[in-house]
């Protein structure tokens, strides 16, 4: 399995950290199991120590990056 750093930057402008986990090793796989789904649809990430989950809906999503956890 791969750990993903994922930032969010939402239409608000607010930004949202956290990790993904995945056995997906390029960047391109990431973004789209992160993004799938219609504009309302709720996905998450979680902190490093998988205590807690982030929801976000991917239909206020700006701009995703991701990096090598």
């Amino acid at each position: 399995m791969y750990l993903w750093k994922v930032k969010l930057i939402m239409s608000s402008g607010k930004e949202i950290h956290g990790y993904y986990e995945s056995e997906f090793s390029d960047s391109a796989s990431i973004a789209k199991a992160l993004m799938q789904g219609a504009p309302y649809t709720f996905n998450a990430i979680t902190n490093k120590e998988k205590t807690e989950q982030i929801l976000f809906k991917t239909g206020d999503v700006s701009a995703l990056s991701l990096s090598a956890g």
